[in-house]
């Protein structure tokens, strides 16, 4: 079976208590090791709520996380990437 593994971005909370972060870092090998492209982007400070930085609420308008601070490493990847592609 041949297929082709899309370019992948891990966003992990390093005190995440419902997923293992070290799920994240085996992930991130695995994926380095079959040649993906790849990042993982590790969120210090976020809590224990398994939402980078903040509990999701169903108040009906957009939500900001309190830690922001992995947002712009998403930003940076995400363009490196399509700039790539382009």
């Amino acid at each position: 079976m041949d297929f082709k593994i899309p370019p992948t971005l891990l966003v992990h909370a390093l005190d995440d208590i419902c997923v293992p972060y070290s799920n994240s870092v085996r992930l991130n090998e695995a994926l380095i090791n079959a040649s993906v492209q790849n990042k993982l982007i590790t969120v210090t400070g976020s809590g224990n709520n398994h939402a980078l930085g903040g509990k999701i609420n169903h108040v009906l308008k957009p939500y900001r996380f309190p830690n922001q601070s992995w947002v712009n490493d998403v930003i940076i990847w995400i363009q490196d990437f399509l700039n790539e592609i382009q």
